[in-house]
């Protein structure tokens, strides 16, 4: 699995040609101190130990090398590296969220045939699986690593892992959608690539993310404000129509108690008296149509009585005579 690529007697880079001088050196050299000779033997494994390739160079490498098609972890080396920067640096035989952990695991994936690769892939993979650190501490560390200044989302990292306490952990390594821990982890991890990255990664991997990518959405802004303010607009409308209809009752009555006293007051003769009538059903017909038609018959009934009066006395007149 060694690359084997760079030149015979390499002895800084991730190949085999490097591992092959620092065995050379452990065989032919007769180290005095135990420690020197650990660390030479140390440079002939698959780590490197930071002497045949640097930590994120060999991760990468064995990442891109036996972590394939389904269980593919990182995009392209590139991003790979990107990620890994940002990553803790520990020995490969240190547990946790850091670089040492998933090196060891993306080498021993290798070791299995592809189909039996995904768990060790994934625990190498930038989420740890919760294999290569807790999922808080992944999901932390990159909250206060790739979120600061203004897409900061936690005061310290103790707010953080006491929110994350509550997150759904039965999402999927790499997921980018679904109200999950997996899902964050994702997004805080993509914001350490670049700031534009983190502008628009970080409010994702938020407790209530953005756009509910990873669930908990921020509530649309409502109407709630507006529409109630033309409601009130449209009661205190309402409430005018109605002082405008008392007021227009209470004209009403006025003029029919008014209509009422000339009624009572009007002893001049019926005709008199049923033109105020009149008069006051004229007056308070303004308001409907119905009481104006209403009104305006009860004229022609008076018109035709005055006439029909005369008659008669016309009639009696000649008889007389």
């Amino acid at each position: 699995m060694f690359n084997h690529s760079l030149p015979v007697n390499d002895n800084d880079g991730n190949s085999v040609s490097c591992r092959i001088y620092a065995e050379d050196a452990v065989i032919n050299e007769n180290y005095a101190d135990p420690i020197e000779k650990e660390l030479a033997c140390g440079s002939v494994g698959f780590h490197g130990d930071d002497n045949c390739g640097r930590p994120c160079e060999n991760y990468c490498y064995f990442s891109q090398l036996n972590c394939m098609d389904g269980n593919k972890q990182y995009a392209d080396t590139a991003t790979c590296m990107t990620y890994c920067a940002n990553m803790p640096d520990a020995p490969w035989n240190e547990m946790g969220d850091n670089v040492g952990c998933r090196l060891l695991n993306t080498f021993s994936a290798g070791l299995n045939p592809p189909f039996l690769r995904g768990e060790q892939c994934a625990n190498g993979g930038p989420s740890g699986n919760n294999k290569c650190g807790s999922w808080c501490d992944v999901y932390c560390g990159l909250a206060m690593n790739n979120c600061q200044d203004a897409n900061a989302l936690y005061e310290n990292y103790t707010v953080c892992n006491e929110t994350c306490q509550m997150f759904n952990v039965s999402g999927h390594v790499n997921d980018a959608s679904g109200d999950s821990v997996e899902c964050r982890i994702y997004h805080l991890g993509v914001a350490g690539t670049s700031p534009a990255n983190a502008a628009i990664h970080c409010p994702h991997g938020n407790a209530t993310s953005f756009d509910g990518m990873c669930g908990g959405a921020i509530p649309e802004p409502t109407t709630t404000g507006p529409t109630t303010g033309a409601t009130t607009a449209a009661e205190t409308t309402t409430g005018a129509t109605t002082d405008a209809t008392t007021a227009a009752t209470t004209t009403g009555a006025t003029t029919t108690g008014a209509t009422t006293a000339a009624t009572t007051t009007g002893a001049t003769g019926s005709t008199n008296t049923t033109a105020a009538t009149t008069t006051g059903a004229t007056t308070t017909g303004a308001t409907t149509t119905g009481a104006t038609t209403t009104a305006s018959t009860t004229a022609k009934a008076t018109t035709g009585n005055a006439l029909a009066l005369c008659v008669s006395v016309l009639l009696m007149l000649v008889v007389l005579f």
